[in-house]
């Protein structure tokens, strides 16, 4: 019968997230902070807009859409609008990425309503830029595959490591 040397082919694994080891982690984290007192307002920008990747897992288009009225310094957090599932939350902040957003912000005159990430041209980056400039300053880390996306494996990782359940 025919049917006997039918071969049915297993399903592969799904693959694991791919995120930053312990020592990529703290090279990436010494070249952003190394740039954190930097008066050149595109280091400023990329400084505040990876730590907040990597500090709070939110998705690059998450951050892309940000709006200075998204962002409370006082209290530490970020509103993220219409996330995945179109759900609202909060998202809180580290003392480092609280800093470089402070850098960041401290020249500029954003109106409340303003997208929270502006090129010095006054264009609002994009998905592309933050993948781009991500891959870059991994290069410069010694990280090859740094993308926005892994940042947010990594923010997983981290706590999953330190204990907390992720599930909710």
């Amino acid at each position: 019968d025919p049917s006997v040397f039918r071969l049915h082919i297993l399903p592969r694994p799904e693959s694991l997230p791919h995120y930053l080891s312990d020592p990529e982690v703290q090279r990436l984290e010494a070249l952003l902070s190394s740039w954190l007192s930097c008066s050149e307002p595109v280091l400023r920008l990329e400084t505040a807009c990876l730590f907040v990747l990597l500090h709070t897992g939110v998705r690059s288009g998450e951050c892309t859409d940000l709006l200075v009225q998204d962002l409370d310094l006082e209290s530490r957090k970020l509103t993220i609008r219409q996330g995945k599932g179109l759900r609202d939350r909060i998202v809180y902040l580290s003392d480092t990425a609280c800093l470089a957003l402070k850098n960041y912000l401290q020249d500029k005159r954003l109106d409340y309503t303003s997208p929270l990430w502006v090129l010095p041209n006054g264009k609002m980056v994009s998905q592309r830029w933050i993948q781009q400039r991500s891959q870059e300053i991994g290069l410069q880390a010694g990280i090859s595959d740094l993308y926005p996306h892994r940042l947010r494996h990594t923010f997983a990782t981290r706590l999953l490591n330190s204990g907390m359940d992720i599930t909710r």
